[in-house]
């Protein structure tokens, strides 16, 4: 019958009305109306369930609900229940959701919708023509319960039940350390790294990130242990591997030699804490780097003393142009801060005093007297004196 391919119906032999199959025609069933020849041009289908017949005498006849035997669901999706046998963590699972249709007009899913008390931990995607993909999130703990509305193309609608269960939520995790200090040029600092919030021992990288007047000596475990990784570790950056770290007990300690070549303090900064042995890509919560303030001797002097100690780098002062006619330029190869400059004629008469800040590779100007002569230049730094000559030509 041309509106409904799957569905049949003949009339009979047997003089009892017309007959009807819901499977293809393996099976007849006789659902009444009136005796006809065989022509199916006097039988029409209105829809799935309606048969309209007319008889020899002119008459049709109506059958409802084909007869009260209706047409079989034509689409279906499986499995009834996703996620019902699945544990996720903080992480997420993805099923997909298969249909099944047949017949010729059969419908098609056209939207779809999660509603329920735990719809939020699901999310459906990838809309096919035999399938759809549902992801359960681990956003929450305990069992989750919703349902995957889908409306067809004929204003039917198929629910699937969403089940699972989270078995937790990350474990938060946070690093600590904390401010050292020597009061000693050259001298050894141990900075300490803790990590909390670890379920059990646990097989942890962290990187190490370090500045200022500071010489590096490796980070080793409470017991001496190298922790740093062969090969991983670059200018001003160690990768460090920690092996079974125990939550909040000191896992290891950063050690420098600490300088002060510029006034200002160095830092060891500890981040990007990886778990190795972590049973969920998410069973912990990312956390915020974390920083260790190291400090050593400041002053006037330090920079300078620690430039000698630390690089060996002499104070050394040059004068330019030399020989001059007029004005001479004074720089210094470090920074010397205050300084005092003082000038002397060859009869040793001073001709000026001078306090100026000399910053390395830095030029002051200092004006000479205006006669002609040689003149002795005398530095007076937090290094001790120096004394320079230059030449005055008029």
């Amino acid at each position: 019958t041309g509106a409904a391919p799957i569905e049949g119906t003949i009339t009979t032999t047997s003089g009892i009305g017309v007959s009807r199959s819901t499977d293809g025609g393996i099976t007849w069933k006789n659902i009444g109306g009136p005796l006809e020849s065989f022509d199916t041009r006097t039988i029409a289908a209105a829809d799935n369930n309606i048969v309209l017949v007319l008889d020899t005498g002119g008459s049709v006849w109506r059958t409802l609900n084909s007869g009260g035997s209706p047409v079989p669901k034509q689409f279906s999706a499986s499995p009834a229940t996703l996620f019902q046998a699945d544990t996720v963590f903080c992480d997420s699972l993805t099923r997909s959701l298969q249909f099944s249709r047949w017949g010729c007009l059969s419908p098609s899913v056209s939207s779809f919708s999660i509603i329920g008390g735990d719809s939020a931990s699901f999310e459906a995607n990838n809309l096919s023509y035999d399938s759809i993909l549902v992801t359960l999130h681990g956003i929450k703990q305990g069992n989750q319960n919703a349902q995957l509305v889908l409306t067809l193309d004929d204003g039917s609608r198929d629910t699937v039940s969403l089940a699972g269960y989270v078995a937790s939520a990350p474990n938060a995790l946070s690093l600590s350390t904390s401010d050292v200090k020597t009061d000693t040029l050259g001298g050894t600092v141990s900075v300490p790294i803790t990590i909390s919030g670890l379920e059990k021992p646990e097989d942890v990288t962290l990187i190490l990130h370090y500045d200022g007047s500071v010489q590096y000596l490796g980070s080793f475990s409470p017991t001496g242990m190298r922790l740093d990784i062969p090969g991983d570790s670059s200018y001003r950056r160690s990768m460090l591997s920690i092996s079974r770290a125990i939550s909040d007990s000191i896992i290891g300690y950063a050690k420098f030699n600490v300088f002060n070549d510029s006034n200002s303090s160095a830092h060891a900064t500890f981040d990007s804490l990886t778990v190795l042995t972590q049973t969920s890509p998410c069973e912990y919560s990312l956390l915020t780097p974390v920083t260790s303030t190291i400090t050593t001797l400041s002053g006037c002097a330090i920079p300078i003393l620690s430039q000698l100690i630390h690089l060996g780098i002499k104070p050394a002062f040059t004068i330019v142009p030399n020989p001059t006619s007029g004005s001479v330029y004074l720089t210094s190869n470090v920074d010397a801060d205050v300084t005092t400059i003082e000038i002397y004629d060859m009869l040793g008469t001073n001709e000026g005093t001078f306090v100026v800040p000399l910053s390395a590779s830095v030029p002051s100007e200092l004006m000479l007297p205006k006669a002609a002569g040689i003149y002795t230049i005398v530095v007076h730094s937090t290094m001790g004196d120096e004394v320079l000559r230059a030449v005055e030509e008029r």
